[in-house]
């Protein structure tokens, strides 16, 4: 029923988004709209990759720079990451990213990242427009301290705690705020659904950053509180994988016409849709981006190996065409990770030592070693293919195996004189497979004949007696014999 209900719910988020965009009344945002202060946070983006799938990356957030979108998704990460953004937008406005985020204790993360949008080399003017010779700058910077804690196997949840601070030539303003983001892994039983489904949700300034004029005390930026969620699906064709994901985003949820921003009296609705997929190779991971979004069009690459990821993403603005690019540093698995892998490689190697030890017991005929070691291989691997053909083997060919075996050892007690025992041996290689008495019977009479041929008395003698041993009514064995004891009492004399 629970299953049930949260496929409804998701049904149910996509048709009202769809009847949003289509209505378009009170959401959409008008045109000529200054923004919003804080708006470097809103609608921008932390990383090329999310840039190139339309910033529709709420449900996802699984990387360093996930905290612009959901502070949650910091959950996922079983590496220390740190992560660079640098992009230059338009008019010599340069926008830039750096971020760490450091698991700890299995199921929590903790990040810290900066944020800069600024413009350098602004030349003063006086009132008239004359240049004064001088320069400066228009820096936003966003620090923030990110914390993120899985509970259970499908629910994350995390919050960011931030300090924005505003500097305009000799002007400076600092705020600070607070985000707050949840991540739900949905069941892989969903009706009608195959692939990964996660959902994500981010409260942006629960508490509001708010800057107050040093020279304006009556008037205050405050950013508005914002109200963003998403959707991703993710499916695996082998090892190729496809993800999609669409976000939706109401900004100023708590309008108030006292603001300072123009326009600040609305609320507004945007929404960003995307896709991306992966194709790997022996060497590196290669993945093409494609999204749309409120503003742009957006389109991107990269490239991945084990601890490096490089991104490239463009945004086709009304305006101009954006260019960022990005670099991603996995390194130092959680320790509980690293365990898990020294772990599998410790069982790897038990279950090579283990089936080489039984191949070499079967090639030397020794059945209950081969047996013992085959049944350890496939306790630690039921699939393991070897191991189960030896088993088989002997198990087909055990009675053979042994007859052979016993024979071995009786030639070896003949060989060191111990007749009697050997007699006994015989004798139980005969009872075990009596085919096998008459194949060894007939090989080593052959032997003896290539004994004799070759003048190899005394090896040749030893082999007939050993024919004897096996059937002492062999006439052939018999009759050679008595020639070699004729020859061997000439040599002697």
């Amino acid at each position: 029923m629970i299953k049930k209900i949260l496929f409804l719910s998701l049904i149910s988020y996509l048709l009202s988004l769809i009847c949003l965009f289509a209505l378009d009344i009170n959401y959409g945002e008008q045109k000529g709209h200054a923004g919003f202060p804080g708006e470097y946070l809103t609608s921008f983006s932390a990383n090329a990759r999310a840039l190139g799938m339309g910033s529709a990356y709420t449900a996802l957030a699984d990387d360093t720079a996930g905290v612009y979108f959901n502070p949650a998704g910091l959950s996922q990460l079983t590496w220390r990451e740190t992560s660079f953004l640098y992009s230059q937008l338009f008019l010599e406005t340069q926008y830039s990213f750096a971020g760490y985020a450091h698991p700890f204790m299995k199921r929590n993360v903790l990040g810290v990242s900066w944020i800069r949008l600024g413009v350098d080399d602004i030349e003063k003017t006086d009132f008239d427009g004359s240049s004064e010779g001088t320069t400066f700058s228009d820096v936003n910077n966003t620090f923030m301290i990110s914390y993120a804690r899985k509970f259970g196997e499908q629910f994350d949840a995390g919050c960011n705690l931030k300090l924005a601070t505003q500097n305009i030539y000799d002007h400076s303003a600092t705020g600070y705020g607070l985000d707050l983001g949840g991540l739900y892994h949905l069941p892989s039983e969903i009706p009608f659904v195959t692939g990964n489904l996660s959902a994500g949700l981010m409260l942006q300034n629960v508490v509001s950053p708010t800057f107050k004029p040093k020279y304006n005390t009556s008037q205050k930026d405050v950013f508005p509180a914002n109200a963003r969620c998403g959707i991703g699906w993710e499916k695996n064709f082998g090892k190729k994988s496809l993800l999609v994901a669409s976000d939706a985003m109401l900004v100023n949820l708590l309008p108030d016409s006292n603001l300072y921003s123009s326009g600040s009296g609305k609320t507004f609705l945007r929404w960003f849709n995307g896709a991306e997929f992966s194709y790997p190779t022996r060497l590196v991971d290669f993945v093409i981006r494609a999204g749309i979004n409120y503003k742009e069009l957006t389109a991107g690459a990269g490239l991945q190996t084990r601890n490096f990821i490089f991104d490239y993403a463009c945004g086709f603005h009304q305006f101009d065409i954006t260019h960022r690019f990005g670099l991603r540093i996995k390194f130092g698995l959680l320790p509980t990770e690293e365990e898990k892998i020294i772990a599998k490689q410790r069982v790897a190697l038990e279950i090579e030592t283990a089936y080489n030890e039984s191949l070499s017991a079967f090639n030397q005929k020794d059945f209950d070693t081969a047996k013992n070691r085959a049944q350890k291989t496939l306790e630690l691997n039921i699939n393991h293919k070897g191991a189960q053909k030896i088993l088989d083997e002997i198990a087909v060919n055990e009675r053979k195996y042994r007859a052979e075996k016993a024979f071995q050892d009786a030639f070896n007690l003949i060989d060191i004189g111990k007749e009697n025992e050997a007699g006994a041996k015989i004798q139980e290689a005969i009872e075990l497979d009596p085919n096998v008495a008459s194949v060894i019977e007939n090989d080593y009479l052959e032997k003896a004949e290539k004994l004799m041929s070759q003048k190899q008395y005394i090896e040749c003698r030893k082999t007939l007696i050993k024919v004897l041993r096996i059937n002492p009514n062999n006439k052939k064995a018999s009759e050679i014999l008595k020639k070699l004891e004729t020859v061997l009492e000439y040599i002697t004399q």
